[in-house]
């Protein structure tokens, strides 16, 4: 018996070490607190396309700063009384700790084509959660 349970207490251990080795590049809400939200803005450049750039500072990756720019388009599709967009492009530079996402977003009333949509509700309550804002 006592075998037993060692041998559960080694399995278990071991799960913990590889689950922790899998979440080295997973954002956690605490890491998003690290991160400062410098500065975001959106423009209309066509029929239905939003240009979307926002700039994070001490951010681990890039993934911050496009989360970030997926927050304000979701809020820029809320506003305007849209439910979905759907990333056509993003791009990500790096200028000394600061990453800047220059995201395109095509927004409409209902679900893109495509597989990389988003629903701006389920986005603008991820953001809240992270601590993203969404200007």
């Amino acid at each position: 018996m006592r075998q037993l349970a060692m041998s559960y207490a080694l399995i278990l251990a071991m799960a913990g070490v590889v689950s922790a080795c899998d979440q080295t590049r997973v954002a956690t809400p605490a890491s998003y607190e690290a991160v400062q939200y410098v500065s975001a803005n959106s423009e209309l450049i066509g029929d239905g396309l939003v240009k979307v750039s926002a700039s994070v500072k001490n951010a681990q990756s890039d993934k911050f700063a496009s989360d970030f720019a997926a927050c304000v388009a979701a809020r820029y599709a809320l506003l305007r009384g849209f439910g979905f967009a759907r990333l056509v492009t993003d791009t990500v530079t790096r200028s000394d700790d600061i990453r800047t996402a220059t995201s395109v977003f095509s927004i409409s009333a209902r679900l893109p084509a495509g597989v990389r949509k988003l629903d701006a509700e389920v986005v603008a309550v991820n953001c809240a959660e992270n601590g993203i804002p969404m200007v």
